[in-house]
């Protein structure tokens, strides 16, 4: 679903590190992207010891990260706290943007912490992009296109909380 955001941001980078879980997607995305340098990991966000080592890896390897854009299942509770960490330890200085759903309540516990947790990640600056839905008739989810363009108008103004579509 970020395929598009990922594309537009690789024109505008040396090299672009894309982590998902399938394998397709990422040769998808790669083909898209060409000629420029994708690379990609395919692992399952709730590993976290992979996500930590894959992240820090690919930092090593390329230099230090300036970007991560991340959309992780909410089934995977640790992964954005372990990015977070990853990121700030491998590049300092990173913007983190971290899209999510139009179920995400920064209000519940649970999610308030975990933004706080975000929020605090020294070295780390964080952002967050709220996906809504399209208002009017018919009212309706985002399409695929329309969350990587928000996404990327989030990135590219630097917005610290962006809300892409009419409401939340």
């Amino acid at each position: 679903m970020l395929r598009g955001a990922a594309r537009a941001l690789a024109e505008r980078a040396d090299v672009v590190t894309a982590i998902a879980r399938t394998t397709s997607h990422l040769d998808r995305l790669r083909e898209d992207a060409a000629p420029r340098r994708v690379e990609t990991v395919a692992l399952d966000w709730a590993d976290s010891a992979r996500l930590r080592e894959a992240v820090v890896g690919a930092a090593g390897t390329r230099g230090p990260f300036d970007l991560a854009v991340a959309w992780l299942h909410s089934s995977a509770r640790e992964a954005a706290p372990v990015l977070a960490a990853a990121l700030a330890v491998s590049s300092p200085a990173c913007r983190l943007f971290l899209v999510v759903g139009s179920r995400d309540d920064a209000e519940q516990p649970v999610k308030r912490a975990w933004h706080e947790r975000l929020s605090a990640a020294a070295g780390l600056v964080y952002r967050r992009v709220r996906l809504g839905r399209r208002d009017g008739p018919p009212r309706r989810w985002l399409t695929d296109d329309e969350i990587s363009r928000g996404v990327l108008d989030a990135v590219l103004g630097d917005l610290e909380d962006a809300l892409v579509g009419d409401s939340w």
